[in-house]
């Protein structure tokens, strides 16, 4: 990178002005034309509807508006995201209590602070406070003095130009990978109701006893494998990678020994699953989960595949469990191995094609996970990026094309600086 660009210091987020807005339980200000931000509607950076709106009128009883360009961050219910959501407003909006906007002042790109307070995140996030039934308060006298370095006017839009793009291709990535899943879906529906065969068969996809299809895997951990968890977009997946810390007992020796292809059924609920979720293993190597969940060998990985594939369905998953999960006083559940296997679903006539079907769910799941993985590379990529922009260590080259998606400085350099801050924790 070339010199760095000469900065200055803004003295506090409080330099920016606040508004307010009266209170949702007054009638008579709705069904107006005015959008109404709420916790619920801080799920993107661009703020512009909300299905609740006020009247004009509610101005003229105190409502005051945020303009435009306005900066909103949640100050109340941080409990309900993972991070700290920031939204900019791109029409003139109201917003409720659980909210604190920010008017910027002359010389300062609404998107520029907006940006900033997403880089500084972790910070932020330290000086949540616990709040009623656990949802988390932001320290609004903090926020106000939460100190924020501001370039000159065009070299914030140069940033923001640059980061936008970033936003951009992250988004086009993931509707591509949205896409990738309802195709796969799709897929699921047309090979269960028999609409879609793969070779030359053509006899009828049959109900087949689950317990015809797996035996119960009875081995246990040796002391060196590592401990996963499961989850509803990647099925089995190293614990600390998904979690970002090891939940494992202390002594690992009565834990489920997992090998590939295996079927493991997660005997708690979770999500759009409320009776448990059922995934195969993609795992080269052997690993262990927890004695709650069942492991199960099937009669070949491409039934697994098929099997994966019925349970990827919530709806078809809490059809199948439902005769079987019996809950207790505190919403526990119970179903022990022998009941898992009790139940029937549709499976081809012929192993033939029942490779040839998982091979093309595999040549599927690999699209899907190539893209996962380009969605969290990209967003990795930006993190860094965004750092190092908006802190100052970087200067906006005179190309901004360089550190553009897939610019010659961002996987040389931003992706350097982003495993090295990875390594270090």
């Amino acid at each position: 990178m070339s010199e760095r660009t000469e900065i200055r210091e803004l003295e506090s987020l409080g330099k920016l002005a606040s508004g307010n807005t009266p209170s949702k339980s007054n009638p008579d200000y709705w069904n107006g034309t005015i959008p109404w931000i709420t916790a619920k509607d801080l799920k993107s950076f661009e703020l512009s509807t909300s299905l609740d709106k006020i009247t004009p009128s509610a101005v003229s009883n105190g409502a005051k508006l945020a303009p435009p360009g306005s900066v909103l961050i949640l100050v109340r219910g941080m409990g309900l995201f993972k991070g700290i959501p920031v939204g900019l407003a791109k029409t003139e909006l109201a917003f409720n209590q659980d909210v604190k906007a920010f008017v910027p002042n002359k010389g300062v790109d609404g998107r520029f602070v907006g940006y900033a307070l997403m880089a500084a995140e972790p910070i932020l996030r330290s000086g949540v406070t616990a709040a009623g039934h656990g949802t988390g308060r932001l320290n609004i006298d903090q926020l106000q003095l939460f100190p924020i370095r501001i370039p000159p006017l065009t070299e914030q839009h140069r940033i923001v130009s640059i980061l936008d793009e970033w936003v951009d291709a992250i988004k086009t990535a993931e509707k591509l990978l949205e896409t990738k899943l309802r195709r796969k879906d799709a897929i699921r529906l047309a090979l269960f109701n028999g609409s879609l065969r793969r070779g030359n068969n053509t006899g009828e996809w049959s109900p087949m006893p689950l317990a015809n299809l797996l035996r119960i895997r009875d081995e246990t951990s040796d002391g060196g494998e590592t401990v996963c968890s499961v989850s509803v977009g990647r099925g089995l997946i190293d614990q600390i990678e998904h979690l970002g810390r090891s939940f494992a007992a202390a002594n690992t020796g009565n834990y489920n020994r997992v090998c590939y292809g295996d079927i493991v059924y997660t005997k708690s609920p979770t999500g759009r699953f409320p009776l448990g979720i059922v995934k195969q293993s993609h795992i080269d190597e052997d690993v262990i989960v927890s004695p709650l969940y069942g492991v199960y060998v099937p009669i070949s990985v491409a039934h697994g595949r098929l099997i994966d594939l019925y349970f990827s369905s919530p709806s078809a998953a809490e059809k199948y469990l439902a005769p079987f999960v019996h809950r207790g006083a505190k919403n526990t559940m119970a179903i022990t191995d022998e009941g898992f296997l009790a139940g029937e679903i549709p499976m081809p006539p012929t192993q033939e094609e029942a490779d040839a079907t998982g091979e093309m769910i595999e040549a599927l799941d690999n699209e899907i996970d190539r893209l996962r993985d380009y969605c969290g590379h990209l967003r990795l990529q930006k993190r860094g990026l965004m750092q190092k922009l908006l802190s100052g260590d970087w200067p906006v080259p005179a190309s901004i094309d360089r550190l553009l998606p897939g610019g010659q400085e961002v996987d040389e350099a931003v992706g350097a600086e982003v495993q090295r801050a990875e390594a270090t924790g």
